[in-house]
């Protein structure tokens, strides 16, 4: 997300302060950080006694800004999901099934919403475009935090359609940013699944499916997560930078190779923080994936700003 608003240097006071901490996204952790950071302590320690105290006492810029930024990192974490739809034509080309007239704000724009998309995004081709297409767009969206400024925030999502098991499955991957990025990617992936039905490419009774964590084997859930962290997604628009963080856990049943035979009886759940994990010998042996139940990974991709992906 990019927020054109420059709160630095602005100082709210009042009803505008109050608006601002009784946003949804400022949590009580950041308040309470600052309140005890200035030796004040609450019995309670609720949010609203923390609001209550910096209201009644204001806040610096500084702090402006922390909280600010508090909200900006909530907002900016991309969230995944998958879904998978069976393909009735083998030699189908996504990139010649987008309709001419595609267009995205008649798909996707709501009349009297609190956002805009920005420009004319289109479907591209990844290689040919046959089995691969991606479609990236950007929204303005319209907050008002409180009745002195308007606040205009920028958020990005991504659809990626692909088709995978032999041409005979379809599979449509959405990364969102914010609750109307999410909303978005939605309506464009049912439209698209639609026009599919319409000219039979599609069966009529398939329903999209999502890709759910149980719907991966030991070695294939190890290996989507590891491409997703460590290869470009598309035309070499993510490049990967680290893997600080992994969460995994002994499958259930399994008797483990005598290299990790000592997690059997006594680990449940391991997790791992660090540089450089997805390097380690856990994740090194393919020999070790099936009795790994991998379910957690932060990785760090190269990009202009700090970001992540979990």
């Amino acid at each position: 997300m990019n927020n054109k608003q420059n709160f630095k240097g602005k100082l709210l006071f009042g009803n505008s302060l109050r608006d601002l901490l009784n946003d949804s996204n400022v949590t009580n952790t950041v308040l309470r950080k600052i309140t005890r950071r200035r030796g004040i302590f609450i019995y309670k320690n609720e949010k609203p006694d923390h609001i209550q105290a910096l209201v009644s006492t204001g806040i610096t810029p500084i702090e402006l800004t922390e909280i600010i930024d508090s909200i900006i990192t909530k907002e900016e974490n991309p969230k995944y999901q998958s879904q998978i739809i069976r393909c009735n034509d083998n030699n189908l080309s996504l990139i010649n099934s987008v309709p001419i007239d595609f267009n995205l704000r008649n798909i996707a724009q709501e009349d009297f919403s609190n956002y805009q998309i920005i420009g004319v995004p289109n479907f591209k081709a990844v290689g040919d475009g046959k089995d691969h297409i991606e479609l990236d767009f950007s929204i303005e969206r319209f907050q008002m935090t409180n009745s002195s400024y308007k606040n205009i925030s920028e958020f990005q999502g991504k659809i990626i359609i692909k088709k995978e098991n032999g041409e005979v499955d379809i599979k449509a991957t959405t990364s969102h940013s914010s609750p109307e990025t999410k909303e978005i990617a939605k309506k464009v992936v049912d439209y698209f699944v639609n026009e599919l039905k319409k000219s039979g490419v599609i069966n009529i009774k398939e329903n999209l499916i999502k890709v759910r964590f149980s719907d991966f084997t030991n070695e294939n859930r190890i290996s989507f997560i590891k491409e997703l962290s460590q290869k470009s997604n598309g035309e070499k628009t993510l490049y990967f930078k680290d893997t600080k963080d992994i969460s995994f856990k002994p499958e259930p049943g399994s008797v483990l190779p005598d290299e990790i035979s000592w997690m059997q009886e006594n680990i449940s759940n391991l997790a791992l923080q660090g540089k450089n994990l997805h390097s380690t010998f856990f994740f090194d042996n393919v020999n070790f994936y099936k009795h790994i139940q991998l379910y957690r990974v932060v990785a760090y991709p190269l990009c202009q700003d700090s970001c992540r992906l979990n």
